[in-house]
C-alpha cells in the first residue's frame, strides 16, 4: 500500500475514493481543489478501497501518523481503538437495537461505519469538525458502500442539535469521555 507522506497525499487518496464532491463543505472542496489531478493512481486507490472494505482504516491511521498528537488533541481528535469500538457495539447489541446511531467527533468513521455493519437498518449520523477528517470519513463511507446511508455534519458536535426521532438513539460517547466532556 502506498505510504502517505503528507496531508496532501492523504487528501489526494480521499479524493480518488470519492465518486463526486456532492455534499462536501466549501472547506473540504478547497482541500480537494488544491490537489493535483491524478495525484493518486487508480490502482493505488483500489488498494485503499480493498483495505477499507475489509474493515481496515488506512486513511485514519495515516492521518494519526501525519498530524502530530498535540495538534490532534487540541482539535479533539481521538481515534477510538478497534477493541473499544467492538466492545461498545457488542454491548449495545445486548442493550437495544438503535434506530439511529450518532458519532460526535467521528474522525475517520471507525465507530459509525462499524455501527452501520452491526445495525443495517439504523440511521447513521457522523459529526466531525475537521475538514480533513471529514474527507477521510466520506472516502471510507464511499468505499464501504455506506455513503448514501450516512449523514455527515461538518461542525463542532457541541453546537449541533439533531431532530428527535421515534425509537432509540445510540451515541459513541468515547470521544466525549476521552475529552472530559
Amino acid at each position: 500500500m502506498k505510504k502517505l507522506k503528507a496531508e496532501t497525499d492523504l487528501i489526494a487518496a480521499c479524493a480518488a475514493l470519492l465518486d463526486d464532491l456532492t455534499g462536501v463543505t466549501p472547506a473540504e472542496e478547497r482541500l480537494v481543489e488544491a490537489i493535483p489531478l491524478n495525484a493518486v493512481k487508480s490502482t493505488e486507490s483500489e488498494i485503499f478501497r480493498h483495505a477499507i472494505r475489509n474493515g481496515k482504516d488506512p486513511l485514519g491511521e495515516a492521518f494519526s501518523l501525519l498530524r502530530a498528537v498535540p495538534i490532534r488533541r487540541r482539535l479533539g481528535a481521538v481515534y477510538t481503538p478497534w477493541p473499544i469500538v467492538s466492545s461498545i457495539l457488542r454491548w449495545l447489541t445486548r442493550e437495544a437495537i438503535p434506530d439511529r446511531v450518532v458519532d460526535p467527533g467521528a474522525g475517520s468513521g471507525r465507530f459509525i461505519l462499524a455501527a452501520g455493519r452491526y445495525f443495517p437498518k439504523a440511521e447513521l449520523v457522523a459529526i466531525e469538525m475537521d475538514p480533513v477528517a471529514a474527507l477521510i470519513l466520506r472516502a471510507n463511507a464511499g468505499a464501504t458502500g455506506m455513503a448514501n446511508r450516512l449523514k455527515i455534519i461538518v461542525s463542532d458536535y457541541r453546537v449541533v442539535t439533531l431532530p428527535k426521532i421515534q425509537g432509540v438513539t445510540a451515541y459513541d460517547l468515547c470521544h466525549c469521555l476521552f475529552q472530559g466532556r
